[in-house]
């Protein structure tokens, strides 16, 4: 049987639609409300669905990302791909653009813990060297352990990897053409 599911974030007021994906081979538990053919089914399902908005605020916001890194390749290239030859760009300029959207993700990562939806692995599982540097990460505004943080990291560099891939068309023409699918595939898995 296939399942197939839509995505819509909306608070009441207004409504936007993520694009739907085939989930027939989901492996988790991923959706927060299953939409029923009913309105009062609807009604049910959301009643009954946690609220986790955090998890939503996430999808929402990397989806925003794409859509700009998609929409403006050059200003993600300037941004977040390798530095143009020959000039060296100050970083009081260019570092507070790089860092707005992880700075937003960490905040985000940061109440997913506090709300007890993100489970962290013990910091012992973080390589000591790497453990140690990590928490000087506290300096970029955020008290979190070491583990927490390199989750985070990992988050991160998946996010950039996969906008970079597609943005530069690095990926198979199938990739191209059914981009949001894979994307929201792959972050829901990073």
């Amino acid at each position: 049987t296939r399942h197939n599911e839509i995505q819509i974030l909306g608070n009441g007021e207004w409504c936007i639609a993520l694009g739907g994906r085939d989930c027939s081979l989901q492996m988790h538990e991923q959706k927060l409300v299953e939409v029923s053919v009913t309105r009062e089914g609807l009604e049910d399902a959301i009643a009954a669905a946690p609220v986790d908005h955090t998890s939503t605020a996430i999808l929402a916001g990397v989806h925003a990302f794409r859509r700009w890194a998609l929409d403006h390749p050059q200003e993600f290239s300037l941004i977040y791909g390798g530095p143009v030859p020959g000039y060296e760009a100050p970083p009081e300029e260019t570092l507070p653009a790089a860092m707005r959207t992880g700075t937003a993700m960490f905040a985000l990562l940061a109440r997913g813990i506090d709300q007890g939806l993100l489970v962290v692995p013990a910091d012992e599982t973080v390589p000591e060297p790497l453990r140690s540097a990590l928490s000087d990460f506290s300096k970029a505004g955020f008290t979190l352990p070491p583990a927490a943080v390199a989750l985070g990291l990992q988050f991160w560099v998946i996010l950039l990897g996969v906008l970079s891939a597609e943005a530069f068309c690095h990926v198979p023409d199938v990739l191209i053409e059914h981009g949001t699918e894979f994307f929201d595939f792959t972050l829901r898995q990073a």
